[in-house]
Protein backbone atom coordinates (compact mmCIF):
# COMPACT_ATOMS: atom_id res chain seq x y z
CA UNK A 1 0.00 0.00 0.00
CA UNK A 2 1.48 3.34 -0.88
CA UNK A 3 0.10 6.19 0.75
CA UNK A 4 1.13 10.17 -0.64
CA UNK A 5 3.93 11.32 0.93
CA UNK A 6 2.17 14.67 1.32
CA UNK A 7 -0.78 13.01 3.61
CA UNK A 8 2.20 11.95 5.99
CA UNK A 9 4.18 15.60 5.94
CA UNK A 10 0.41 17.18 6.44
CA UNK A 11 -0.46 14.76 9.00
CA UNK A 12 2.39 15.06 11.47
CA UNK A 13 2.17 19.07 11.35
CA UNK A 14 -1.32 18.48 13.07
CA UNK A 15 -0.01 15.44 14.97
CA UNK A 16 3.00 15.10 16.49
CA UNK A 17 3.28 14.22 19.79
CA UNK A 18 4.29 17.71 20.95
CA UNK A 19 1.26 19.44 19.62
CA UNK A 20 -2.14 17.04 20.67
CA UNK A 21 -3.17 15.42 23.69
CA UNK A 22 -4.68 11.70 22.43
CA UNK A 23 -6.83 11.85 25.47
CA UNK A 24 -9.09 14.79 24.25
CA UNK A 25 -11.43 14.03 21.46
CA UNK A 26 -12.78 17.24 20.62
CA UNK A 27 -9.10 18.30 20.12
CA UNK A 28 -8.31 15.06 18.04
CA UNK A 29 -11.82 16.32 15.88
CA UNK A 30 -10.75 19.59 15.36
CA UNK A 31 -6.94 18.74 14.01
CA UNK A 32 -8.37 16.03 11.96
CA UNK A 33 -10.64 19.11 10.45
CA UNK A 34 -7.70 21.08 10.02
CA UNK A 35 -5.49 18.52 8.51
CA UNK A 36 -8.25 17.34 6.11
CA UNK A 37 -8.90 20.80 4.83
CA UNK A 38 -4.90 21.32 4.75
CA UNK A 39 -4.85 18.03 2.57
CA UNK A 40 -7.40 19.35 0.50
CA UNK A 41 -5.36 22.14 -0.73
CA UNK A 42 -2.19 20.36 -1.05
CA UNK A 43 -3.60 16.69 -2.97
CA UNK A 44 -5.01 16.95 -6.16
CA UNK A 45 -6.52 13.28 -6.54
CA UNK A 46 -8.48 13.24 -3.04
CA UNK A 47 -10.51 9.99 -4.33
CA UNK A 48 -7.03 7.97 -4.59
CA UNK A 49 -6.26 9.19 -0.25
CA UNK A 50 -9.58 8.18 0.27
CA UNK A 51 -9.06 4.80 -1.28
CA UNK A 52 -5.35 4.22 0.56
CA UNK A 53 -7.06 5.69 3.98
CA UNK A 54 -9.31 3.40 3.45
CA UNK A 55 -7.63 0.36 2.39
CA UNK A 56 -5.20 1.15 5.48
CA UNK A 57 -7.44 1.13 8.05
CA UNK A 58 -9.24 -2.39 6.87
CA UNK A 59 -5.86 -3.59 6.49
CA UNK A 60 -4.02 -2.21 8.97
CA UNK A 61 -0.65 -2.14 7.79
CA UNK A 62 1.80 -2.36 10.50
CA UNK A 63 4.32 -0.92 8.76
CA UNK A 64 2.33 1.98 7.33
CA UNK A 65 1.15 2.25 11.30
CA UNK A 66 5.43 2.51 11.65
CA UNK A 67 5.34 5.45 9.25
CA UNK A 68 2.86 7.38 11.48
CA UNK A 69 4.94 6.64 14.22
CA UNK A 70 8.38 7.88 12.83
CA UNK A 71 6.30 11.07 11.22
CA UNK A 72 4.47 12.29 14.78
CA UNK A 73 6.77 10.61 17.39
CA UNK A 74 3.73 9.12 19.11
CA UNK A 75 3.38 5.67 19.55
CA UNK A 76 0.38 4.46 18.43
CA UNK A 77 0.68 0.96 18.79
CA UNK A 78 1.25 1.36 22.50
CA UNK A 79 -1.98 0.20 23.66
CA UNK A 80 -5.63 -0.63 21.93
CA UNK A 81 -6.65 2.69 23.11
CA UNK A 82 -3.73 4.61 21.23
CA UNK A 83 -4.36 2.64 18.15
CA UNK A 84 -8.27 3.24 17.92
CA UNK A 85 -7.26 7.13 18.89
CA UNK A 86 -5.63 6.74 15.33
CA UNK A 87 -8.51 4.61 13.59
CA UNK A 88 -10.59 7.98 14.96
CA UNK A 89 -8.79 10.35 13.54
CA UNK A 90 -7.96 8.75 9.95
CA UNK A 91 -11.52 8.11 9.91
CA UNK A 92 -12.39 11.75 10.85
CA UNK A 93 -9.53 12.65 8.20
CA UNK A 94 -11.29 10.46 5.16
CA UNK A 95 -14.94 12.34 6.40
CA UNK A 96 -13.26 15.63 5.91
CA UNK A 97 -11.69 14.50 2.42
CA UNK A 98 -15.02 13.82 0.93
CA UNK A 99 -16.58 16.77 2.48
CA UNK A 100 -13.58 18.96 0.44
CA UNK A 101 -14.30 16.29 -2.76
CA UNK A 102 -17.69 17.27 -2.75
CA UNK A 103 -16.99 21.21 -2.39
CA UNK A 104 -15.07 20.66 -5.09
CA UNK A 105 -17.13 18.81 -7.55
CA UNK A 106 -19.71 21.81 -6.75
CA UNK A 107 -17.07 24.55 -7.35
CA UNK A 108 -16.12 22.59 -11.02
CA UNK A 109 -19.82 22.34 -11.89
CA UNK A 110 -20.47 26.11 -11.14
CA UNK A 111 -17.52 27.10 -13.06
CA UNK A 112 -17.44 25.22 -16.53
Amino acid sequence: MKIDPVFFEVFAAWFNVDVIDLDQTKQLQQHADGCASALSQRIDDLDALIRDLTQFLHEWDATVVLTFIAVTHADWLLDEETEDSLRYIITEIIEGLKFYRRSRSHVASQHP
